[in-house]
């Protein structure tokens, strides 16, 4: 099982961990702080006793880090992994398109990607296209799709423009919803 990758802001870091270990038999490791503090967690809890061979991958399952600390390293040891997943908490963060969090994300080695976030993508229809061509949902990731079937009739207030938006966020959404009955 894994390794997976969880990125999120500093402030939620233990919070991922704790959940991560009441919810799961894996292991986790939390992978921040200064470069001899980061080089330690890579000797010590990635590979105990030191990397023998390039190929070697990782005896970890679970690295919970932040935007930062992704960030941080050149070369990044994060970017050396095959992570199996890879879980980019508060997302909406990475709509801007020539954003250096969002680089270091797209170059990780990475089977699946789930990006979460709390915040409606509300603001424009651009934020939205920014994530769909992160995730490259086709053909959504395309430009001229997205300019031709979506921009151009919601700009004209065609009620099918909501339509097709809706159809092509059910699949990729999951929305959670609050009562008061609770």
């Amino acid at each position: 099982t894994g390794p997976f990758l969880v990125v999120a802001p500093v402030s939620t870091l233990g919070h991922w961990e704790r959940e991560v270990r009441a919810w799961s038999q894996l292991d986790v490791v939390t992978f921040v702080g200064t470069r001899p503090n980061r080089e330690a967690v890579v000797y010590h809890e990635w590979y105990p006793g030191g990397m023998r061979t390039k190929a070697e991958q990782p005896r970890l399952q679970v690295v919970v880090t932040s935007y930062e600390a992704l960030r941080a390293d050149d070369p990044p040891p994060l970017g050396m992994v095959k992570w199996r997943g890879v879980v980019v908490d508060e997302a909406h963060r990475l709509k801007g398109i020539d954003s250096a969090t969002r680089y270091s994300i797209d170059a990780l080695y990475k089977e699946h990607l789930l990006l979460l976030t709390g915040t409606p993508i509300q603001n424009s229809l651009e934020d939205l296209y920014s994530l769909l061509k992160f995730l490259r949902v086709e053909p959504w990731c395309h430009w001229g799709w997205w300019s031709k079937l979506v921009l151009a009739p919601a700009d004209a207030n065609d009620p099918k423009a909501m339509a097709l938006l809706r159809g092509l966020l059910v699949p990729l959404t999951l929305c959670l919803l609050y009562t008061s009955d609770a």
